[in-house]
């Protein structure tokens, strides 16, 4: 079923239905999610799959993946990836995917990998685009997680220590602090924990 249908696709209800009752196996149920659309101008309705869901009736528990030991290494390798490059050259994605534990499809050109519990990169075409720092991307209940750190900055330095490592080219904004990252840019985002900003994500784009 995952491998036959995605987001959008037309389904009979009856598919639908066998899909929700067999499962995949004794140990793992996929539900698959529908909308019902008017087609046609308006002539009739179509079941559009909106989305799956795997699921384990038998588990005790949910199942946590601990991302600890991943965290800021790999994110250390794609720092060193990006440092060493120089204006103009690009960075091959074939460097980086060894160290991918997931993707998304391609879309516009555009893929999404998933280096740890806080990193994406996303490419354009075979060459890195932008790579994305947050602790926000997995939902907390399924993973466990060290907070994100690479080179001098870290989640939840102060906006006013970020100025000062980012250097002379730093320039900043209500939110965020803009400044050069090797031969691209990093853009620093900040939440306000009681009365002082620190910081919370990273975008960092390739030179």
């Amino acid at each position: 079923m995952l491998d036959k249908y995605s987001k959008g696709d037309n389904v009979e209800s009856e598919i639908i239905a066998n899909a929700n009752r067999e499962g995949i196996s004794e140990e793992t149920q996929l539900n698959v999610h529908t909308e019902k659309y008017l087609k046609n101008n308006q002539e009739y309705k179509a079941l559009e799959v909106e989305g799956f869901t795997l699921m384990s009736p038998t588990a005790g528990k949910i199942p946590t993946f601990d991302f600890s030991d991943l965290a800021n290494q790999r994110l250390s390798k794609l720092d060193s990836a990006l440092s060493t490059k120089k204006a103009g050259q690009e960075i091959e994605i074939s460097e980086l995917l060894p160290m991918a534990l997931g993707r998304t499809r391609e879309f516009h050109g555009h893929t999404f990998y998933l280096i740890d519990a806080n990193t994406l990169i996303e490419t354009i075409g075979s060459r890195l685009y932008q790579v994305i720092i947050s602790p926000g991307l997995l939902a907390e209940d399924y993973i466990v997680r060290k907070e994100w750190a690479v080179k001098d900055f870290y989640y939840g330095q102060s906006k006013e220590e970020v100025i000062k490592k980012g250097g002379k080219s730093s320039f900043s904004f209500s939110d965020s602090v803009i400044f050069e990252y090797g031969a691209g840019e990093a853009k620093v985002f900040f939440t306000k924990e009681g009365d002082t900003l620190v910081a919370h994500s990273v975008e960092i784009t390739a030179p």
